[in-house]
């Protein structure tokens, strides 16, 4: 085969940019640090990089949620402990308050002081952490607690009643259902006489026995509506009832608190962080839960202290402050196990962050010192083909006609 001078210029030229673009391809690569700049570059690279950085933002953010979910059981344990400490102090006084010999002024003094225990408790009960109620499941705007008297608990069931009756139009079943429920524990417990309406539930004589068992029962008779196969539109709207409407309320005599927070019922109860692939924690204690008891003790403590009533002090009050201490306790144990957890799985996040860091590195990350070595290459290979060609282009006839 011939070799004219335009085959050789032609593989030279090719050479040349051959050479261009290996050189250019180093450039890149040190000017921006990254081995792999477009998909094309490397395809079967650029599919590791783009996983190994999807990892390494998932990772990131389970980090994060588990830094939060410390975080938010730090603050609920240093609640809890101070509430515990709480009832202590309480059932010293209903130990002192139990004995035969105080007087009545005496009595009082230690009622005025476990009063002043409640009200701090209630306080507890609505604290926050990073502006968030801590007890309030998932409503987290809501404040936890309120404080009422008897006349304040008569005015929400009252409400209750009305807003029950509200639905009448477009879910009469639900409504008369819901009536008759509530009618039917006012009339049980002695709080209506029969064939009167929840209309004309007064506080004046009530027993307060029988409210206090009345508000016990009055969730679960309202709750089990929920599950006595309504519509979907019913659950929602009942639902969207017990949103604006308390139904748990505790407390004695003449002292209650009504809880606004999330409920297991309708799935606003608890606060969850995903910590990994399909794991879920739930991180906050309902406040009905952990408090409800509380508040009850401390309550009927308050009143008998205040009423002179040393037997019931000593034969029912106690017994039911160290339920409801021990009901705390294990909620401040559960809280240190979560928090255990998410540290153990902090520490562990922590780690596959390096390792994964790492090999992210290895796969995006240009060495410098090697690629500063391939330019110098290409940079030699390059003028050794300039310098190559030069010579290979033979003088032609025109050379010589100068």
């Amino acid at each position: 085969m011939r070799i004219t001078n335009k085959i050789v210029n032609n593989n030279m030229l090719r050479n040349l940019n051959q050479n261009m673009r290996r050189l250019d391809e180093v450039n890149q690569q040190l000017a921006s640090g990254k081995k792999v700049s477009f998909p094309s570059d490397d395809p079967i690279a650029a599919g590791s990089i783009m996983r190994l950085r999807s990892s390494l933002h998932e990772n990131e953010q389970y980090l994060r949620n588990v830094k939060q979910g410390v975080s938010w059981l730090h603050a609920t344990d240093s609640v809890l402990q101070d509430a515990t400490d709480m009832m202590h102090r309480a059932r010293e006084q209903t130990v002192y308050g139990a004995s035969g010999t105080l007087d009545e002024t005496d009595r009082k003094a230690l009622a005025d002081e476990v009063g002043q225990l409640f009200d701090n408790m209630v306080q507890l009960g609505n604290s926050t952490h990073g502006g968030k109620q801590l007890f309030s499941g998932q409503r987290t705007r809501e404040t936890t607690f309120e404080e009422k008297d008897l006349d304040g608990v008569v005015e929400s069931i009252q409400s209750l009643n009305t807003a029950i009756e509200g639905m009448e139009d477009d879910f009469p079943d639900l409504s008369d259902e819901l009536q008759s429920r509530l009618e039917g524990q006012l009339e049980e417990h002695g709080l209506i006489e029969p064939g009167e309406t929840a209309a004309d539930f007064e506080s004046a004589n009530q027993e307060a026995d029988a409210v206090s068992a009345f508000l016990a029962d009055l969730p679960g008779v309202i709750l089990e509506a929920r599950d006595d196969g309504l519509e979907t539109d019913e659950r929602d709207a009942l639902d969207e009832l017990l949103r604006e409407q308390p139904i748990h309320f505790f407390g004695y005599g003449n002292t209650f608190v009504s809880y606004h927070g999330g409920m297991e019922d309708n799935e606003t109860a608890y606060l969850t962080r995903e910590i990994g692939v399909n794991v879920n924690i739930p991180l906050n204690v309902l406040g009905n839960d952990a408090f409800g008891d509380v508040f009850e003790v401390m309550a009927k403590a308050y009143h008998y202290l205040d009423d002179g009533n040393a037997e019931g002090l000593s034969s029912d009050v106690l017994g039911e402050f160290d339920d409801a201490m021990d009901n705390l306790l294990g909620y401040c144990s559960e809280v240190g196990a979560k928090t255990n957890r998410l540290e153990l799985a902090e520490q562990r996040l922590s780690d596959l962050k390096v390792n994964l860091t790492a090999l992210f590195s290895d796969s995006h990350d240009v060495d410098v010192a090697e690629a500063i070595m391939h330019l110098k290459n290409e940079e030699n290979t390059y003028r050794t083909a300039l310098s190559v060609g030069a010579r290979i282009i033979q003088p032609s006839l025109v050379d010589f006609l100068r």
